[in-house]
């Protein structure tokens, strides 16, 4: 089994990569991203890999965090892995917009220190 804290760097590692995809091709609306094919399959690539990723965090580590939501991300894996040309990228962008930004910021928080009693 990994480490949980080496997984989620790992995914927040691909989210990353994401954003510098879209920074480096000044991808800012949904329709430079749909033109874009190369972006396209970049970011679809490190997706599979946050899902498959996903699939290796402990179960208590799930457990403790159970608003973290990894289920999204592994199912999109299935969908694009399995059945890429059924991939809806308009979908893909609304993820990248909306639900990237807040997955992060969860996965960071599981990075910070819990502060205890007598701390």
């Amino acid at each position: 089994m990994r480490n949980d804290a080496l997984q989620i760097i790992e995914i927040i590692d691909e989210i990353d990569e994401i954003e510098e995809f879209l920074e480096a091709e000044n991808c800012y609306t949904l329709n430079s991203f749909l033109s874009n094919n190369l972006l396209k399959k970049a970011v679809m690539m490190s997706i599979i890999n946050i899902g498959e990723m996903g699939k290796y965090v402990s179960k208590p580590f799930l457990v403790r965090n159970r608003h973290i939501n990894f289920d999204q991300f592994r199912e999109v894996r299935n969908i694009a892995a399995h059945k890429y040309g059924t991939t809806n990228f308009v979908l893909i962008w609304n993820i990248i917009q909306k639900t990237l930004p807040q997955f992060k910021r969860q996965l960071l928080d599981t990075q910070k220190p819990k502060r205890g009693y007598g701390v």
